[in-house]
C-alpha cells in the first residue's frame, strides 16, 4: 500500500541522510575503488554503495526508484509510473575523488512529470536542505542517525530558507568547479564588464543550489550537460524559496521525466536578477 505524501516525505529524508552516512565510509580512506563507466564518468564503491542503502530505506514505500547507479528507465517505461523516486547517491563523484568536499546526496518525489518536493543531503557538513509539501525550502543540520527519530522535532527545529532573507544584495554568480564551458565563460566575461563588482563563487554537484536557497548567491546559469537527477531537488529548493528557473534560451519551464532523463540547461535567479537574465542569450 502506497503512503501517504507526508510519510513520502520522511522516507526520502531519511533515503538521503543513511546515503550521505555511507558514502563518508569511504571518504579519504583506502577503501575507495574507481571504476568508469561507458561515457568516461567515474563510479566509486561509495557511489554504489549509498545507491544500495537508499533502495533498502525507499523500498518499502513500494514506488518506482530512478537512480544515477541504476538502469536507466528510458521514457515509455517511465510513462506508465505515477509517483517514483529520483535519486543521486553521489553528487559531485569527481569531487568526492579529489576530496575537496564539495559533493551532495540529491532525493526526488516526482509525480509522473510534477516535481513534488526535494532533499539535498551534504555529508561533510552534516546540512540537510529540503522543500516541503507546502512549497517552502527549510535547512537543518543532522548530526546522526538519532536525529531521524523525531520527525516532528526536525521540521521544527529546521530555518526556513526564504529570499527575502538573502544575504547578497549584488550580483553573486555560482557556477560549476569542473570543466569549464566556454559558454559560461563568455557569459561570465560580458557580465563582469557591465557588473564590475560582480562575485564569482565556483561550486561542485548541488551545492550551488544551496548557495542560492541561503542567499548567498543569486544567480546560477548552467550551459554544461547534466541529468535529471543532477538538478531535480534543487530546482525545487530553490523555487520553494522564491527563486525561479528556467530554460535559459526558451525561457520555458523545466521539463521533468524526459525520454533519456536529459537535463534542461537553465538559469537560476531571484527578482532583483531579471534584467540581468535576459540579457542571458
Amino acid at each position: 500500500m502506497r503512503r501517504s505524501l507526508e510519510e513520502l516525505h520522511v522516507a526520502g529524508i531519511s533515503a538521503a541522510v543513511h546515503g550521505g552516512i555511507e558514502v563518508m565510509k569511504y571518504y579519504k580512506t583506502e577503501d575507495l575503488k574507481i571504476k568508469y563507466k561507458r561515457d568516461g564518468s567515474p563510479v566509486t564503491t561509495a557511489d554504489t554503495k549509498s545507491h544500495d542503502l537508499m533502495i533498502q530505506v525507499l523500498d518499502p514505500t513500494y514506488l518506482p526508484i530512478q537512480s544515477e547507479e541504476f538502469e536507466i528507465y528510458t521514457g515509455d517505461i517511465r510513462d506508465k509510473w505515477d509517483y517514483f523516486w529520483q535519486i543521486d547517491p553521489l553528487d559531485g563523484t569527481k569531487e568526492f575523488i579529489k576530496q575537496n568536499d564539495q559533493f551532495t546526496v540529491n532525493v526526488t518525489l516526482i509525480n509522473k512529470t510534477k516535481l513534488v518536493f526535494g532533499i539535498i543531503y551534504v555529508p561533510v557538513t552534516k546540512e540537510l536542505y529540503f522543500s516541503t509539501l507546502d512549497k517552502k525550502a527549510y535547512k537543518i543540520v543532522i548530526n546522526d542517525l538519532a536525529d531521524l527519530q523525531d520527525f516532528s522535532k526536525l521540521y521544527d527545529n529546521a530555518q526556513l530558507l526564504s529570499i527575502k532573507n538573502k544575504k547578497a544584495d549584488h550580483l553573486i554568480l555560482t557556477t560549476n568547479i569542473v570543466e569549464p564551458n566556454s559558454e559560461t565563460e563568455e557569459l561570465i566575461n560580458k557580465l563582469k564588464k557591465k557588473y564590475p563588482d560582480m562575485e564569482i563563487i565556483y561550486k561542485g554537484s548541488a551545492l550551488k543550489f544551496c548557495l542560492l536557497a541561503e542567499g548567498i548567491a543569486n544567480l546560477y546559469p548552467r550551459f554544461t550537460p547534466c541529468k535529471e537527477w543532477d538538478i531535480s531537488a534543487g530546482e525545487t529548493i530553490v523555487k520553494a524559496a522564491g527563486y525561479t528557473m528556467r530554460h535559459i534560451y526558451s525561457r520555458q519551464k523545466l521539463v521533468y521525466n524526459k525520454y533519456r532523463a536529459e537535463g534542461d540547461k537553465f538559469v537560476v535567479f531571484d527578482n532583483k536578477m531579471i534584467k540581468i537574465y535576459e540579457e542571458i542569450d
